[in-house]
């Protein structure tokens, strides 16, 4: 299952810079030859795949949607738990924190106004996930 918004990241050439560096290369590639490289049709084969899977699913939405329903669920909480964390917080709080220095996953978390859980998150999870090898 792809992550959530990655097709998105992989369709948004601002993207670029930081995603090639996951894979170990230096961030100008990303910003000088976007053009050439393939994200976008893998973003176009996730989507494809993903498609196939809609009877089960449902439609893939945008994420900000899911995000914003995410937001809505924890409504005036810290978490969506509620005072404490529950493993529906980590479970969002994982799909994403190897993506959160991507661009538009950090507007993906500011427009769903998510950054104070965000932080929260941050604050309560051990270090070894914050500092996970591939956040970058």
């Amino acid at each position: 299952m792809p992550c959530l918004g990655q097709a998105e990241s992989f369709e948004d050439s601002r993207d670029y810079s930081v995603l090639v560096t996951f894979e170990g290369y230096p961030a100008f590639i990303g910003a000088l030859f976007w053009w050439a490289l393939p994200l976008k049709t893998m973003a176009g084969t996730i989507r494809a795949r993903r498609a196939k899977q809609d009877g089960k699913f449902g439609p893939l939405c945008p994420a900000k949607q899911y995000a914003s329903e995410f937001r809505a669920a924890v409504g005036s909480k810290p978490f969506f738990g509620g005072k404490a964390l529950d493993y529906i917080d980590v479970s969002f709080y994982a799909t994403l924190v190897m993506w959160e220095t991507v661009p538009s996953v950090k507007l993906l978390l500011q427009e769903a106004d998510l950054e104070a859980w965000w932080g929260r998150m941050k604050a309560a999870m051990p270090s070894h996930v914050n500092g996970d090898q591939f956040t970058h």
